[in-house]
Formats: structure tokens, C-alpha cells, sequence
């Protein structure tokens, strides 16, 4: 008979940036993805302050700021004791 697991995720990891200042050039290309063997499930969050989600090329952003989160919740082995 296995032990319950507590609620929550198994893995949490963040990150926050912030730009007094940032200009792009050219319309970003920006991917994240999570990849989980065998399985498992994942929640993430991403929040903005003073940078749309679509900026625009040429355009300055002040005082922005980037944070992200990502909660993991492994998917357990049956075949564990």
C-alpha cells in the first residue's frame, strides 16, 4: 500500500525580468514548452507589466517587467512500492 502525496505540484521553477528599458528591432519569435517521459502534468503562468503581449517593432518599453512560473506534477510509476 502506497502513502498518499500531498497536494501541489513536485516541481515549481520562476522567473522574473525587468527592463527600465527595452526596444526590439524586429516583431519577436518566442516559444516555451514543457516536455515531460513518461508523463505527467503541467500549469504555468505569465504575467506582464508595462510590455503587450504582441510589441511592437521600433516601439520603446519602460519599466517592464516579465515574470513566469511553472508547476510540474509527475505522474507516478504503478509499479513503484
Amino acid at each position: 500500500m502506497s502513502a498518499e502525496r500531498p497536494p501541489g505540484p513536485d516541481i515549481e521553477a520562476g522567473a522574473e525580468v525587468r527592463m527600465k528599458r527595452v526596444r526590439f528591432e524586429e516583431d519577436p519569435e518566442v516559444e516555451t514548452s514543457t516536455h515531460l517521459e513518461p508523463g505527467g502534468k503541467t500549469r504555468s503562468e505569465s504575467e506582464r507589466e508595462n510590455l503587450p503581449k504582441q510589441v511592437e517593432a521600433g516601439k520603446t518599453y519602460r519599466n517592464a517587467r516579465i515574470r513566469k512560473q511553472v508547476e510540474i506534477r509527475l505522474q507516478e510509476d504503478e509499479n513503484q512500492e
